[in-house]
């Protein structure tokens, strides 16, 4: 809540406050795993407090296994005589951080828990008070393309490279490159920079129901790619929906 009424903060803010206060306690070598619809403008950010990010598929599995391999930890719990500085996040508000193993002490696991990110959140306001960043906003659409058959879709086929002369039409040739993230099958990630501005174009399958989805980012809110988000939601469901 705020004098004027209520604000959301986004999983991205969250983590970051989270990391800052750690900051703030006296930690070092911070990490944040981000998904792949998370604000352009995040990593930008992280960087100025020395955080250091990667960017993951969406997911807690995601999340948690780049963070462990960022800690060189192949075991599922990392030991640390204090809290990891780490954290996991997707711009929906949902983190993965540490938490303590029950009977192993200097243990820790990484879970998405509710509980511990609203202590995390209380905690990080009441460490950061006055001094409380807020993370820039990019521009960012997210449109689904229902009942789709998402076996023709498959982020690398004949389809996928008209959605990228679509793009290249649209924006110009040679502006994108593909980007490939484990744990993302169907995935067509361009990533790209327009007059100094960061650009990215993710369509993937949805996991659970019968929908692709297009998620398109650009580092500078006064960028907006509407027309071509919802020119590549068309042709997806020209081609995808019978």
């Amino acid at each position: 809540g705020t004098k004027t009424g209520i604000k959301i903060v986004d999983g991205d803010q969250m983590a970051f406050d989270w990391l800052h206060s750690l900051k703030k306690s006296g930690h070092a070598q911070m990490k944040l795993a981000h998904s792949i619809e998370s604000d352009l403008c995040l990593p930008a950010a992280c960087n100025d407090l020395g955080i250091e990010t990667m960017q993951t598929a969406i997911g807690d599995r995601w999340l948690a296994d780049s963070l462990r391999l960022k800690n060189n930890s192949n075991n599922p719990l990392i030991y640390s005589e204090e809290i990891p500085s780490i954290c996991g996040c997707e711009d929906s508000g949902h983190l993965v951080m540490p938490t303590p193993h029950p009977t192993k002490p200097c243990y820790w696991g990484l879970a998405g828990d509710g509980a511990v990110t609203l202590l995390a959140q209380l905690f990080a306001r009441a460490k950061l008070g006055n001094g409380r960043v807020n993370v820039a906003s990019g521009w960012k659409a997210r449109v689904g393309v229902k009942d789709t058959d998402r076996t023709l879709w498959d982020g690398s086929n004949k389809l996928s490279q008209m959605v990228e002369q679509l793009v290249s039409q649209e924006l110009g040739e040679g502006i994108f490159h593909r980007d490939e993230i484990v744990g993302e099958s169907s995935l067509l990630l361009l990533s790209g920079e327009l007059d100094d501005v960061d650009i990215s174009i993710g369509i993937r399958n949805s996991g659970t129901e019968a929908k692709t989805s297009v998620t398109t980012r650009t580092s500078d809110a006064k960028l907006e790619l509407s027309k071509l988000t919802n020119n590549i939601a068309d042709f997806l469901k020209l081609h995808l929906v019978h």
